[in-house]
């Protein structure tokens, strides 16, 4: 039979993972707390900092990020966030794609089998151009459901 085809993993960079270097490039502030679809959360507000050194790509997006994250309270686990591009966002160097200043994004998660948190949707919305010149509306929409335990 023919063998199955095998990638090359490329070494980890060096230097912070795309998390730290979003985090990084974010100030944080706690908004106070509110009632969320019967939890208990923390709001907590961010806002990209202007002169943040970014080395990711998920640092690149972070840093044009603005909006909020609703935390539970007692399991201190993300409910739901939400963000909106305060500048546009290119990639590609805007050769390929750019979703312009007012581009959304939420995501929320859930408890599943216990005190295990799973995504259950992400939603991204805006507009923006691919390809230099052809305009684009995005409103994607990914949900996740009936997550199931795998025994072995």
């Amino acid at each position: 039979g023919a063998e199955p085809e095998r990638r090359e993993r490329r070494p980890r960079r060096q230097g912070r993972s795309g998390v730290e270097d979003a985090v990084n490039a974010l100030t944080f502030s706690v908004a106070g707390r509110e009632r969320l679809e019967g939890r208990d959360t923390i709001v907590v507000k961010f806002t990209p900092k202007p002169d943040a050194d970014v080395d990711t790509r998920e640092g690149r997006i972070a840093k044009v990020m603005e909006g909020t994250i609703w935390v539970d309270e007692g399991a201190y686990e993300v409910v739901r966030a939400e963000a909106t591009a305060a500048d546009d966002l290119s990639y590609g160097f805007g050769i390929i794609a750019r979703l312009n200043e007012g581009a959304h994004v939420t995501f929320t998660r859930e408890p599943v089998d216990g005190d295990i948190w799973l995504p259950t949707s992400v939603r991204v919305m805006g507009q923006g151009r691919a390809l230099l010149f052809r305009r684009i509306t995005v409103d994607h929409v990914i949900e996740w459901f009936d997550y199931r335990r795998i025994v072995e």
